[in-house]
C-alpha cells in the first residue's frame, strides 16, 4: 500500500489538527462577539414618563411637590392620604403610576441623601406590606 495515497491514515491526522484549532478559534471569536451582539447599538431610548392625572387622584400634585422640596416625610404623609382616598379601578391605576414615579424620585436622591434613603425603606414596606 501507498502511504501518501492512503488518505485516512496519513493525512487524518493532519486534517484532524487542522480542524480543531479552526473549530476552537471559531468559538473563540464568536464568544467574543456574542456579548457585542447582546448589547446592541445605537441609542437607548427609556419609557415615556406618563404624569399622574392630579384630577382623577386628588393629592397627587402634593407627593410629588413635596419630593421636588426634599420634603420626604411630608411626601410619604401625603403619599399615605392619597392611598386612602382611592376608591375606583381608575383611581387605583393612577395611584400605582403615583407610587413609581415616587419610588424613582426617592430611589434616584436615596444614595446621597439619608432622608431619602429613609422614605425609601419606608416605602418599600409600605407597597411590599412586610
Amino acid at each position: 500500500m501507498n502511504r501518501k495515497t492512503d488518505g485516512p491514515e496519513s493525512g487524518g491526522l493532519i486534517l484532524s489538527a487542522a480542524m480543531k484549532r479552526l473549530t476552537w478559534f471559531a468559538v473563540l471569536i464568536l464568544t467574543g462577539l456574542f456579548p457585542g451582539f447582546g448589547t446592541g447599538c445605537g441609542t437607548k431610548s427609556t419609557a415615556p414618563t406618563v404624569a399622574v392625572d392630579s384630577k382623577k387622584l386628588p393629592g397627587a400634585d402634593a407627593v410629588m411637590a413635596a419630593i421636588e422640596k426634599k420634603d420626604y416625610d411630608g411626601a410619604m404623609a401625603a403619599w399615605l392620604k392619597v392611598r386612602q382616598s382611592v376608591t375606583t379601578e381608575e383611581q387605583q391605576a393612577e395611584f400605582m403610576m403615583l407610587t413609581r414615579q415616587m419610588t424613582g424620585k426617592i430611589s434616584e436622591a436615596a444614595p446621597t441623601d439619608p432622608k431619602a434613603a429613609d422614605a425609601a425603606a419606608a416605602l418599600r414596606q409600605l407597597t411590599l406590606g412586610r
